[in-house]
């Protein structure tokens, strides 16, 4: 049965709380995701969603050195930050290979997987976490 006009049904108001701590963790990965970036050895800033449903900042790195572990905070804002050992992934030549007269749809999301791959990557393996 429907709540009535105007009340939020719980799960309603759950999907709510989890797509706009989605959009807060997007945020926090656009403003602190290119100095992130900057740091010798990262390869990758994302927001993580972890299986108990909280949503983690994480950095992906090469391996772990000390000057990194001093250099990459355990929070940012207000999510717990996480970094994640593992190789970078591999790019796909075929994706640069586009053609010059390209509809704008297929533009814009090819720019979204390219703009994506270097900051938000969402994953949902937790191989390799440290901290």
């Amino acid at each position: 049965m429907a709540a009535p006009m105007g009340v939020i049904a719980p799960q309603e108001a759950q999907m709510m709380a989890t797509w706009v701590e989605d959009q807060e963790a997007g945020h926090v990965v656009a403003v602190y995701g290119p100095s992130l970036m900057k740091i010798p050895g990262v390869w990758g800033v994302g927001d993580y969603g972890k299986p108990d449903g909280h949503i983690v900042i994480r950095v992906n790195v090469e391996k772990i050195t000390p000057e990194m572990e001093g250099a990459i905070p355990k929070r940012l804002g207000t999510f717990p930050v996480e970094i994640f050992v593992g190789p970078p992934p591999v790019e796909d030549s075929r994706e640069e290979a586009i053609p010059a007269q390209v509809g704008r749809a297929e533009e814009n999301a090819t720019q979204a997987s390219t703009s994506k791959r270097a900051y938000r990557g969402r994953t949902s393996e937790a191989k390799g976490v440290k901290r």
